[in-house]
């Protein structure tokens, strides 16, 4: 997913369109580059990753509609601008998720990354977003396969369900596309904590009790006057669990299934749908059980919403070959040379032409 949502968001969410069209195309067309630098790089590194085989022909029609769609929201045309918008979709740069090795609890293990986002470097989300605990409940984990009979005790695995639900009054405040945007938010969160067998409790050491926790249930639905977010757990994804940095914080990392539906002039609400985004939501566990997200005020949604270091350096506008290591130079200038000259398409946006 590409720039579009900028657009989107700010003529729909934000109801930013009628009162300036040329910034919100703007928008698209940096978000855009970043969106077709990050697809570049990503089919330089897997060239068999999906929407490799066109991207030249995509990227050039996309960049077509894009212009159209800021002409459609010039005269207030909506229902012309939803005709655009369901043609441009298809063209997109796929939202694919990567399962990645990350240090963290004092070792490696699989963590999730995103190819591309749609938001900028200044964009950030706020929350003021408590969970309340229900009790915790015990089950135990029998080894699969075997005769079919009582599996030993020194095998048997404990394991502990925590669940939470969003209290009510939480709030989530996004400032993005150079707009802010508050929703209410309702949800729930399980997580399941995996013991050995025969262990009753985890050790003092970090690595004991960090790799232990992993989402198993994920909802967040968030409501705003100009439309909604629901976000749901994609359970197929390996790379989501619970990371800690100290005992009572960490990041939750979660794949999330995306849907939107926007308030709009036309007909109808505007609707869009991503497969998988992967989010890491920071988070504190008070002494009550209870858990914030994002306690430390402000987080970039970059933090939230983690990509390829030298997509990130794009995005920042820094060198994106020095993020991303000497043996990537090859990918990265090949990503920033159809990034430039996909820029290079729209001067309007670039301070070269009119």
């Amino acid at each position: 997913m590409t720039g579009i949502w900028g657009m989107v968001a700010g003529c729909g969410l934000l109801g930013g369109c009628a009162h300036d069209c040329q910034e919100r195309y703007c928008d698209v067309v940096r978000a855009g580059a970043s969106g077709w630098f990050a697809h570049e790089l990503q089919c330089c590194r897997r060239p068999d990753s999906p929407g490799c085989d066109d991207r030249e022909t995509r990227l050039q029609v996309f960049s077509v509609l894009a212009t159209q769609m800021r002409a459609a929201c010039e005269d207030a045309n909506w229902n012309r601008f939803r005709e655009l918008w369901n043609e441009a979709l298809p063209l997109l740069p796929a939202g694919l998720l990567l399962v990645v090795a990350d240090d963290f609890c004092d070792g490696w293990d699989w963590a999730g990354r995103n190819v591309t986002t749609p938001f900028a470097a200044a964009d950030v989300v706020t929350a003021s977003l408590a969970l309340d605990p229900a009790p915790p409940r015990l089950q135990l984990a029998r080894p699969s396969g075997g005769d079919g009979g009582i599996a030993v005790a020194e095998s048997v695995r404990p394991l502990v369900e925590h669940a939470w639900t969003v209290r009510s009054g939480s709030m989530v405040s996004v400032h993005a596309f150079g707009e802010t945007m508050g929703f209410a938010a309702t949800g729930e969160l399980t997580v399941v904590e995996t013991f050995e067998p025969g262990e009753i409790a985890p050790g003092d050491d970090l690595e004991s009790w960090c790799r232990r926790m992993k989402p198993v249930a994920f909802s967040l639905d968030l409501d705003g006057v100009g439309g909604g977010v629901a976000l749901r757990l994609d359970p197929g994804f390996e790379g989501s669990q619970v990371r800690f940095d100290e005992p009572r914080r960490g990041v939750i990392g979660v794949a999330v299934t995306v849907d939107a539906a926007m308030s709009w002039p036309g007909d109808g609400p505007l609707e869009l749908s991503i497969d998988s985004a992967y989010l890491e939501i920071p988070f504190e566990l008070a002494a009550d059980g209870s858990l914030a997200f994002a306690p430390d005020g402000a987080v970039s949604m970059l933090d939230l919403w983690p990509v390829d270091p030298a997509v990130e350096a794009w995005i920042r506008g820094e060198d994106p070959i020095e993020a991303a290591g000497d043996e990537d130079i090859a990918c990265v200038e090949r990503a920033q040379a159809v990034a430039a000259g996909f820029l290079a398409l729209h001067p309007a946006c670039t301070g070269t032409g009119d």
